[in-house]
């Protein structure tokens, strides 16, 4: 579990090292998804990157020791508003970078942000809104599988 996390880690360190340089970069929300607490690759890290500001850590864990599973999808999803401003065009528009499996993250992933972009229902219009933000090079996709 956590190759997805992989290309995404060495971003991460190269925005700390540029604001170690007095580099101003904007704050990284990150979905990160694992099994459980033993899967959670370079946890240590990356809460202190949150903690320090540099990314805004959001943890998914599908078999948790206790509690109920979430996936990275459900967590988009309850948090709608968040990741529309983000792939909006106003103030707070960003990037969107998807890491892991083709064939399970991926696939997930892209249904509900194609729904999310959706108005009132038309999947059409939403997945329409997704590959004009991937030409556009704010959704990126580096998936495998």
């Amino acid at each position: 579990g956590g190759t997805g996390l992989a290309p995404f880690f060495g971003f991460l360190q190269e925005r700390d090292a540029l604001r170690k340089q007095g580099i101003h970069t904007g704050i990284v929300h990150l979905y990160f998804g694992c099994r459980n607490e033993v899967d959670f690759l370079h946890k240590s890290q990356l809460e202190k990157w949150h903690e320090e500001g540099l990314c805004s850590l959001k943890v998914s864990l599908s078999r948790p020791d206790s509690g109920s599973k979430e996936y990275v999808y459900h967590r988009l999803r309850a948090e709608s508003a968040s990741v529309l401003e983000l792939l909006g065009d106003g103030p707070n528009g960003g990037y969107f970078y998807v890491c892991g499996s083709a064939s399970t993250l991926a696939k997930d992933v892209t249904n509900v942000l194609g729904d999310l972009l959706s108005e009132s229902g038309d999947a059409v219009v939403g997945f329409t809104k997704l590959n004009e933000l991937q030409d556009s090079g704010r959704v990126i996709f580096d998936v495998w599988g």
